[in-house]
């Protein structure tokens, strides 16, 4: 499946403002439509990458100076120490939004009416889940203007990164530890599975949750593998999926084979349970 238009397949920033994927459609008075309420069996999930981090932002310095040199150009001295940071692995597993992320951050919060919980309304959306790293936690809170309490990381303060909000009361929020993004030692050859088996914890706990319209913030690989996708979606993009429970469960218990779990149509390369893109 290609990456959509706008979504690059290196994990970099489009160009322009971040965009909602797929577009809001609106009705014949031109007010945002509001999503399709799913059959009983299936949820409307909103998957929602977090912003730029200081580890994207080291990555793309180190990529744009290998292309200087490919090119027989020195490399921008600022790109070359920013760059060199990328490989403290400790600072970079749970590395901050970086500038352009705060950016980002606070041009789709705004589009997303923040302050007055708009998206969240307009959609229904009535349970929030979000990684415990920093970067999800924070695009979380300025994009949406909820966070949940962390008993691992001090309260955020908006920082002029969006948010402020009051929290709704009728919207629950929750941190998962099974959200976390791909970790150092799953990236190891023959280490894959503790990996798939988080993505398969978060599949059951969403099919348990009694909400039917649910907004996920979290990571570029792990979305990239629940989805079974070729491309990363873009900082920032919101993508509007269905899940069906049900399918991803005997999807799981048939195993992890490729040819098992994917289906036939435009949805092919979607994994068991999965639909929308």
């Amino acid at each position: 499946m290609a990456p959509p238009q706008g979504s690059p397949d290196d994990g970099a920033v489009a160009a322009g403002p971040p965009t909602i994927s797929p577009p809001t459609s609106c009705d014949a008075d031109g007010s945002p439509s509001q999503s399709p309420s799913p059959s009983p069996n299936k949820k409307v999930v909103y998957l929602i990458r977090h912003a730029e981090s200081l580890e994207n932002h080291r990555l793309a310095c180190i990529r744009r100076s290998v292309s200087s040199l490919s090119r027989l150009r020195l490399p921008d001295g600022s790109d070359v120490r920013t760059g060199m940071k990328f490989f403290s692995l400790g600072d970079n597993v749970d590395s901050d939004v970086s500038d352009r992320g705060r950016r980002q951050i606070e041009s789709m919060g705004e589009r997303m009416g923040v302050g007055t919980g708009t998206f969240a309304t307009e959609r229904g959306v009535t349970l929030v889940a979000h990684s415990p790293l920093l970067r999800a936690r924070r695009t979380c809170l300025g994009m949406l203007g909820l966070v949940a309490a962390s008993s691992t990381s001090p309260p955020l303060e908006t920082g002029g990164v969006g948010g402020g909000a009051a929290a709704d009361p009728a919207i629950r929020v929750v941190e998962l530890p099974s959200l976390l993004e791909k970790k150092p030692e799953e990236w190891i050859p023959g280490n894959y599975e503790p990996f798939r088996r988080r993505i398969e914890e978060f599949e059951r706990w969403l099919g348990e949750q009694p909400e039917r319209t649910v907004a996920i913030v979290g990571h570029s690989q792990f979305f990239k593998a629940m989805l079974d996708l070729d491309y990363k979606f873009g900082n920032c993009e919101v993508w509007e999926m269905t899940f069906d429970a049900k399918a991803a469960a005997a999807a799981a218990a048939r195993g992890s084979s490729d040819a098992e779990r994917k289906g036939e149509g435009e949805d092919a390369a979607l994994r068991g349970g999965w639909e929308g893109l």
